[in-house]
């Protein structure tokens, strides 16, 4: 049995890239592809668990880094030829699961010849249906850790390894995205009676206020319709107000019962509905400031306000007009 000789040259051992280089714009590449899918891992996991778990974690409670409306998605794609993006994308928002999609072709002709039967029974096998209307394959799941972001970015790359043939040939391109489903705006909890004067008058009301007593009232037409504005639940020691009531009259010459008051209510969702002095009804409808709301609400609001009060004068004047006709008939078949 012979002994080694410490000289011996050995074979030179193969060189691979343990570490994905970042151009800063998301993109990794790496010197030469590797031959496993642990090797790939080795070199990509890391970096692409993380930016999965950018995507995906949410702290707990709202106002904790998120709003309603907020969300986040990611992308991990790479291109074997131009124009052409073979992805693995993950959809999050708080509290719900997260929607992981693989690009199926069915929007990009360039990427169909990447996805044939081979790709379409593995993405089966992993969970993943068609659906959406991208038409990806898709599925949900839960990525609430990091662990479990780590075992969805392996997966990922099990897709571009068993899938797609990456072998780290091509630059992959990790790209995360945070936006909202709402709009920054400023809101007021309160106004003061001049605040809300002011807004009306802006955009096309006539208004004047009435501040002779500790309940204020502010005027208001709009065309021919006149209504007013009460102001309600007021903030102690400050000339703020969270509650505004609107008031208008319509005339009901042959009055209204119970029985039709509450059907005209039906009618106009959000109003309430008072006899006033026998020949008149009274609608009201209150806009609650507390808890915040914008001037594009305040202006929406009485603007319905007023589409309301219209169609509530509709319905009156037609149920006046048909017991009138009622009345007509009802005597003349007394003539003899």
């Amino acid at each position: 049995m012979g002994v080694r000789n410490s000289n011996q040259s050995q074979p030179p051992a193969r060189e691979t890239s343990s570490v994905a280089a970042d151009d800063g714009s998301g993109t990794l590449t790496i010197a030469r592809p590797v031959e496993t899918f642990e090797q790939l891992c080795e070199v990509f996991l890391p970096t692409v668990a993380a930016r999965i778990w950018a995507a995906c974690c949410w702290p707990k409670g709202m106002g904790n880094g998120w709003n309603i409306g907020d969300y986040r998605f990611a992308v991990i794609a790479v291109s074997p030829e131009p124009k052409t993006s073979l992805y693995v994308q993950f959809w999050s928002e708080p509290g719900e699961e997260v929607l992981m999609e693989v690009c199926s072709g069915e929007w990009s002709p360039s990427s169909v010849k990447y996805v044939q039967q081979p790709q379409r029974e593995l993405l089966r096998t992993l969970g993943f249906r068609i659906g959406g209307e991208a038409r990806n394959f898709r599925k949900e799941l839960f990525i609430t850790k990091v662990s479990e972001a780590e075992a969805a970015a392996r997966e990922t790359l099990r897709i571009l390894f068993d899938g797609f043939r990456f072998r780290g040939q091509w630059p992959l391109e990790i790209r995360v995205e945070r936006a909202r489903r709402s709009e920054q705006r400023l809101v007021y909890s309160s106004l003061t009676p001049q605040d809300f004067a002011k807004l009306l008058s802006e955009h096309g009301y006539l208004c004047r206020l009435d501040l002779t007593d500790d309940a204020p009232v502010a005027l208001l037409r709009r065309g021919k319709r006149r209504f007013e504005a009460k102001f309600g639940w007021r903030v102690p020691r400050q000339n703020l107000y969270s509650v505004v009531a609107l008031d208008a009259l319509i005339a009901a010459p042959m009055g209204c019962d119970a029985n039709a008051m509450l059907m005209l209510e039906s009618e106009l969702p959000g109003l309430s509905v008072k006899q006033f002095q026998g020949t008149h009804l009274r609608l009201s409808m209150p806009l609650m400031l507390d808890g915040g709301v914008t001037t594009t609400w305040v202006l929406e609001s009485v603007g319905y306000w007023l589409q309301a009060v219209r169609r509530g004068e509709r319905i009156v004047r037609m149920a006046t007009a048909r017991r009138r006709q009622t009345r007509g008939v009802d005597k003349g078949a007394r003539v003899h």
